[in-house]
């Protein structure tokens, strides 16, 4: 792959043994055009091996200074720089001479510190003694690493250190939803149960522990809550060991190695070919009895004869490019399947899956899920791949909390939603635009699921008349109480809901389209005490010509806006003093030939403001660089403190097809490409800067 080319860099990343360094070197054409190679170690041996052709030429990272270890303890525990009293500071200094100044030791005795109900010297003079002195053996500093992770281990309750270990069933470096990880240890047993909670809220307060505790780390977040972790690759290693030990979790990347292990004893395997040296990796010609005890499987890149798994199977993961699951149901004990592929041939008989309780998909055809699937007493969360028809006889399926990916295309289906009183998660499609029928049958469903957290419809209603597009709208029984996430997206609305103002107080991202609205409509928006992202689609203006103004004490929390717009909508908005005092976010969307040219008026007053972008849409394919510049160098200007070291930016690649199709922008409308910078104007200020990309 690197020959013929003139220059490259690589970085390989993490490596751990001299033989892999060799292999890998081999491969790296010599030809004097300067090309870098970068490798990282934790082995100082391996460090001077990789660099001997090269000048001995390695740069050894330098740990913290006590200084700064001395802020990250005090930031790790007690959420402040200053805050550790002089009654500990002494023996809080020999901690962290312990720590050898690595961060991750440093936030993990921090966490382990912070966790007990109440400071006491004593406790932190035996954390102190337990870590220990260590300065012989080849590599002291991983010791005490270990050490410091093995107090960190054996401090958590029971519960929490098997839910720990489980996380070395998922390769290395993968980000892992915690969705999926929690509904795992539900599955596995893992989760015990606690008056008045189900337990996927108690598996997600174990997820939050072991974030609090240092121990995973996040990796997304949506609305202030972690929503995927990953393991740091030193965690991993002594998850793995323990596992090992403890003969819970094995990994392997060919049949190879599994046929090497005592077959009987494996529980829990990730068979992973993708990342394994070369070896066997045909699982057909696997014995029944290699994988007869296995209860959690994950497997990747290899199609798998379900009849060779294990009868005691509770959790499987699989990930091909096409999977063939015909022989599934006699896996009488499974209650959890994730399947990921191009291509899935399910069976014709489902109805042995019992105890199943999540079934998921993602498939890039089309599927059809057996009819018995609707008579599974224990399912609980059905994910599938986008506009899967509705089954027959849903309404069956009580136990379900989550249903998504369905198309709405029956109406006698769509009466049989409103008896799933325990749906907390609901995301529905539509390939034609919804009938009166159905469009009557659908809210009326809707307004009976009184548990819902999360609602996402994309719908296409059509041009009906006014009582007909608005019967969502005004539902007289105000719905959704505890709904914390409302996207209806395509369903254009006369105007924002009637009972949007009527106890919504748990509500956090809405996504509404309305053909217009008005100042009295915004300020109903801006009582929604814990809405932190709002997409607000606004068809046309409305025919007067007052302002539409974002009043002061509107949108306490808001953190992310984005408005798409049609008409000379821009013109008349107007933020005043007081609102959204946690914006940082600013995103607007609007046709250009529609624009007057006129800027928002107020964008100063959005004292938190991080970022403003602007998507340009033109039906002739240009626009008007040069009063974009104009409108937008007056915004900037007004901006002395908020904007300060933020981006202004006009966004040059397409909009998403989801964004294209809304009614307020049209099918055939495009994104205009272009990019300048602000600079060119002379627009300069200190400490800021602001850019055009």
């Amino acid at each position: 792959m690197l020959q013929g080319k003139e220059r490259y860099i690589v970085v390989v990343d993490d490596l751990w043994d001299a033989r892999t360094w060799d292999t890998i070197w081999s491969v790296f054409p010599e030809n004097g055009m300067g090309c870098i190679v970068i490798l990282t170690t934790r082995k100082e041996d391996l460090a001077s091996k990789s660099s001997y052709h090269y000048g001995h030429f390695s740069y050894r990272m330098k740990p913290l200074i006590d200084h700064e270890s001395r802020i990250l303890f005090s930031r790790s525990m007690f959420g402040s720089e200053n805050h550790c009293t002089s009654r500990f500071r002494e023996v809080s200094d020999e901690i962290l001479s312990k720590c050898s100044g690595i961060p991750l030791a440093i936030i993990l005795v921090a966490r382990l510190l912070a966790n007990r109900p109440s400071p006491l010297r004593e406790e932190w003079e035996g954390i102190r003694d337990s870590i220990g002195i260590q300065e012989s053996g080849t590599n002291p500093t991983w010791e005490r690493m270990r050490q410091i992770l093995y107090l960190s281990y054996k401090d958590l309750p029971h519960h929490l250190r098997t839910c720990f270990l489980y996380l070395g069933i998922y390769p290395e470096d993968s980000e892992i939803q915690r969705s999926e990880l929690i509904r795992q240890w539900v599955a596995e047993g893992f989760v015990h149960h606690s008056p008045g909670q189900n337990l996927e809220d108690v598996a997600q307060s174990y997820f939050s522990e072991l974030i609090n505790r240092g121990l995973i780390q996040p990796a997304n977040t949506n609305y202030g809550e972690v929503v995927s972790c990953r393991v740091h690759d030193v965690i991993l290693d002594f998850i793995l060991s323990s596992c090992t030990e403890a003969n819970f979790v094995s990994v392997a990347y060919n049949l190879g190695e599994i046929r090497g292990q005592n077959e009987y004893k494996i529980r829990r395997l990730l068979l992973d070919p993708r990342i394994g040296d070369e070896g066997d990796t045909a699982i057909a010609g696997t014995t029944a009895t290699t994988l007869s005890h296995v209860r959690s499987l994950q497997l990747f890149g290899e199609p798998l004869p379900v009849l060779l798994l294990s009868k005691y199977l509770r959790v499987l993961t699989l990930e091909n490019q096409r999977v063939d699951l015909t022989t599934v149901g006699q896996l009488f004990q499974l209650r959890y399947l994730n399947v990921s592929a191009g291509a899935i041939e399910l069976p014709t008989e489902i109805q042995g899956l019992q105890h199943l309780a999540i079934f998921q998909i993602f498939c890039t055809s089309e599927i059809r899920l057996p009819s018995e699937t609707a008579r599974l007493p224990r399912l609980r969360h059905l994910i599938l791949p986008l506009y899967t028809r509705l089954l027959d006889g849903i309404g069956r399926m009580k136990s379900l909390c989550t249903l998504e990916g369905f198309d709405v295309s029956d109406v006698q289906n769509i009466n049989d939603l409103g008896v799933l009183i325990n749906l907390r998660d609901l995301q529905l499609y539509n390939s034609q635009v919804l009938t009166e029928i159905e469009i009557d049958a659908l809210v009326t469903s809707l307004g009976k699921l009184c548990n819902l957290r999360s609602l996402c419809i994309i719908c296409s209603v059509g041009q009906w008349t006014h009582d007909v597009n608005d019967r969502l709208g005004s539902l007289s029984c105000p719905p959704f109480h505890q709904i914390q996430k409302l996207e209806l997206i395509r369903w254009l609305l006369p105007r924002a809901p009637r009972w949007i103002n009527g106890g919504l107080q748990s509500l956090i991202r809405l996504k509404l389209s309305v053909k217009e609205t008005s100042t009295a409509e915004v300020r109903v928006l801006g009582a929604l005490p814990s809405l932190n992202d709002l997409d607000l689609w606004v068809q046309s203006c409305p025919q007067d010509e007052a302002p539409i103004a974002f009043g002061p004490g509107g949108f306490p929390a808001l953190e992310h806006l984005k408005i798409y717009c049609g008409g000379d909508f821009f013109s008349r908005l107007r933020f005043e003093a007081g609102v959204m005092p946690n914006l940082q976010k600013l995103t607007l969307s609007y046709m250009d030939s529609e624009w007057s040219g006129t800027a928002p008026v107020g964008v100063e007053h959005l004292l938190n403001l991080r970022e403003m972008q602007l998507f340009p849409f033109s039906d002739s394919g240009s626009v008007d660089n040069d009063r974009i510049r104009r409108a937008f160098t007056g915004v900037v200007e007004a901006h002395g403190r908020s904007l300060d070291g933020a981006a202004l930016r006009v966004c040059s690649h397409p909009v998403p097809r989801t964004v294209a199709q809304e009614p307020l922008i049209g099918a055939k409308q495009s994104l205009v490409q272009h990019s300048f910078s602000i600079f060119s104007s002379g627009v300069r200020h200190s400490r800021r800067s602001f850019s055009w990309q």
